[in-house]
């Protein structure tokens, strides 16, 4: 059974493992050669609350395909942790985080032994390493220096996750990796990854497949600033310095020996500032469009994989891509108009579908509590379903999430805006920006979601097999895509 390694580095990482999981929730698909997703976050800052917002949205992604029978839409992919792959253990959303040894409660001088060292090796840290580097305490990231991170990550090969990792590696397995090269764990954690990756150690389980593993990654490029802070070690002024710094080495280490089958690149001119945060719950910083595009590379990298092949540590063939618009260049709001065609066909309908339903539960769900779905003896989604702790605490805390992605991605800047998240029920047909409902011949046009609740009085039993969460997802499913098609909003 083939598996989508996925390592998510740093807050870049986590933000955009947040996107690939919305997409994947709204049913779009990775190839069908993948038939699990095993996330691996890495991150020493494990109060971080980009990192926390992430794992609680997979927890969540978790226990609502846990309830839906052999789902073929929304929540397609399995998302699993390394332990239940390797181990059968019961699923927590911990487990999705690489816990890096020696790094809590202690600075970085702490961490390599500072005052044991002898004279020599004394002038030679003195000579890399500042003393606020020395100072620095690694519970909350490297703060942007990448000459800490790179000490720190090259541990990562002897810790117990690694090895799960490794023990469960099978060949046909595919492996992508997410950094940022702007900051301090991005920069310095994907080639240190990549190189023990194809290192073929044999100290290493399966380090022979994982050699000769199809491995792509996306780096995110500066697309974001922050605010000034003369107390903060992170200054944006010195975000490109370090990302043309980095991308010169990683050409060097990486690129020109085709140590990765597949390149991704992106970033924007940064157009918004961030509150200047130096890590821990303070660092959420709000869902921007260029980490739904990244988690778009691993979309596109899934499709690309069946056809590369690696041989020595190599890729046999490597290829590189970036992010295009098919819009004006001082395009400010992205809608599906400007996605490029294969774009738009990949992501319109499953999103679309999937912002309809949500609409619906918050908009269409009082109306249709007098329908026959909603009273009839046989459903198992009625009034009481939609009060419970299963529904709330499962399903709309999903949703919520999903909502709150969206809109933090339409008040960012640059903004993607492609629906109307704003609207009143009446009009409720009329969500997606710049798309009319057709009449198809109705002498007075209903735009609200009596539609859907219709479909739904007539499909309600087709999902009444197991459980009130199947019933729910499979007939929302099917009753808005009926309503999308005979309507044509997609």
């Amino acid at each position: 059974m083939p598996k989508l390694y996925i390592f998510g580095i740093g807050g870049t990482g986590s933000r955009v493992l947040k996107s690939l999981t919305m997409l994947m929730a709204s049913g779009v698909k990775l190839d069908t050669n993948i038939e699990q997703v095993i996330p691996i976050i890495i991150d020493p800052d494990l109060s971080n609350g980009d990192l926390n917002r992430t794992l609680d949205i997979l927890k969540l992604y978790h226990d609502v395909r846990e309830e839906i029978n052999n789902p073929q839409g929304f929540f397609h992919t399995p998302i699993e942790t390394l332990s239940q792959t390797q181990n059968g253990a019961t699923f927590s959303p911990e487990q999705f985080q690489f816990r890096i040894d020696g790094t809590d409660n202690k600075s970085f001088g702490q961490f390599i032994g500072d005052g044991s060292f002898n004279k020599e090796n004394d002038s030679l840290k003195e000579l890399l390493f500042s003393q606020k580097n020395l100072d620095a305490e690694m519970q909350v990231g490297f703060k942007g220096n990448p000459n800490i991170g790179s000490v720190v990550l090259n541990q990562l090969v002897n810790s117990t996750q690694f090895l799960e990792f490794a023990q469960s590696f099978t060949p046909g397995d595919k492996i992508f990796v997410i950094n940022s090269i702007f900051g301090g764990t991005g920069a310095a954690g994907f080639p240190l990854l990549i190189k023990n990756l194809r290192s073929g150690d044999p100290q290493i389980p399966n380090s022979a497949e994982i050699r000769t593993s199809v491995i792509g990654g996306v780096t995110v490029l500066p697309y974001f600033n922050v605010t000034p802070d003369p107390e903060s070690e992170i200054d944006s002024d010195t975000f490109l310095d370090k990302a043309k710094s980095a991308m010169g080495y990683y050409d060097r280490a990486l690129l020109q020996n085709n140590s990765l089958n597949g390149f991704y690149y992106i970033g924007d001119t940064p157009k918004t500032s961030y509150e200047n945060s130096e890590g821990s719950k303070a660092q959420k910083n709000n869902a921007h469009f260029i980490e739904l595009a990244a988690a778009l590379s691993i979309v596109d990298f899934c499709n690309e994989a069946p056809r590369l092949t690696s041989s020595n540590g190599r890729a046999d063939q490597a290829y590189f891509k970036e992010f295009g618009l098919d819009a004006e260049e001082n395009v400010s709001t992205i809608t599906f108009d400007q996605l490029d065609s294969s774009t738009r066909e990949r992501i319109k309908l499953p999103l679309a579908k999937f912002m309809m339903c949500h609409l619906y539960l918050q908009l269409g769900k009082e109306k249709a509590s007098k329908s026959m779905w909603m009273v009839d003896k046989e459903t198992l989604t009625d009034k009481r379903f939609f009060e419970s702790a299963t529904f709330l605490n499962t399903v709309d805390s999903f949703f919520n999430y999903f909502s709150e992605w969206c809109s933090e991605m339409e008040d960012n800047n640059i903004s993607f805006a492609p629906f109307n998240i704003n609207i009143e029920a009446r009009q409720g047909l009329h969500f997606i920006q710049g798309v009319q409902p057709n009449k198809k011949g109705l002498l007075k046009s209903n735009d609200s979601f009596d539609g859907v609740t219709e479909a739904n009085s007539e499909s309600f039993r087709n999902f009444n097999k197991s459980s009130a969460v199947n019933q729910l997802m499979k007939m929302l499913e099917e009753s808005v895509e009926k309503v999308m098609q005979k309507r044509e909003l997609v």
